[in-house]
């Protein structure tokens, strides 16, 4: 889904990401045929899981900055937020 695609998205190292775009307009396509909620599920961080931070590809100091670019992918993405 939308969480999935978009976390793998950000989880690739920035100069590899040419080759993954669909997974951050493939959620356009449908968007107008259908009403939808942008998840961030809780599961995704608990037992032992990563954290969004933790997700994100690159060093400490590059991680914040991309998680950051995440929300904001996020915010200004069509579709109710759910987080």
């Amino acid at each position: 889904g939308w969480m999935n695609d978009t976390l793998d998205y950000f989880r690739t190292p920035p100069g590899e990401r040419v080759d993954h775009y669909h997974k951050l307009t493939f959620s356009m396509l449908y968007y107008y045929s259908e009403k939808y909620i942008l998840p961030l599920s809780h599961d995704e961080n608990v037992h032992g899981k990563a954290t969004i931070i933790q997700k994100m590809a690159g060093g400490y100091d590059d991680k914040f900055p991309q998680a950051r670019a995440f929300y904001m992918y996020m915010y200004a993405h069509p579709g109710k937020k759910l987080n």
